[in-house]
């Protein structure tokens, strides 16, 4: 039903949301090895981002999990790179262990705006392979583009992406 341009569209987006935390390495392996395990266990959040919230208990301890084995992994380097204890390793942005809030705003967010557009295109009898890639393909510049991703009114991600990240995913696009 989508294209891979429009799959990928939608990962980076969700990447450049989430590389807004503490530790680059660590938020991308969290990312890919929870898509990757969500994916084997047959939630496609990136073909259907609605599955997300639906197995939402099922994200929720993936993240938990992933996160775990990552912090055994990079605690240690990420303690000594930044002068600080490995005990206060955190991926979750908020500076808490708390992953609810964590999954809704900083996963959710992008992976309901594919959602939104795809909705929106259907009250209008549109149908597109690639609603995301429509969407921003349709202003004139990277730069309208990237302030629009984070400040339209309708469709804009608000706080859940800051300025550079979304000009980082406008120079990934």
């Amino acid at each position: 039903m989508w294209t891979r341009r429009e799959i990928l569209t939608r990962y980076l987006l969700l990447c450049s949301v989430l590389d807004q935390g503490p530790d680059l390495e660590g938020v991308r392996i969290l990312l890919s090895d929870t898509v990757d395990y969500l994916y084997k266990n047959e939630i496609h959040i990136l073909h259907k981002p609605l599955s997300f919230f639906q197995e939402l208990g099922i994200s929720i301890d993936t993240i938990l999990d992933k996160h775990k084995n990552i912090k055994k992994l990079r605690a240690e380097s990420w303690a000594k790179d930044n002068r600080t204890s490995p005990n206060k390793y955190n991926l979750f942005t908020d500076k808490t262990n708390q992953v609810l809030g964590f999954a809704i705003y900083r996963w959710g967010v992008p992976l309901c705006l594919p959602l939104l557009l795809e909705k929106d295109n259907a009250k209008k009898n549109k149908f597109s392979n690639e609603p995301l890639v429509d969407y921003l393909e349709s202003f004139d510049s990277a730069e309208i583009m990237s302030q629009k991703l984070k400040d339209d009114n309708r469709y804009g991600l608000g706080k859940a992406i800051g300025d550079k990240a979304a000009h980082l995913f406008a120079k990934y696009y």
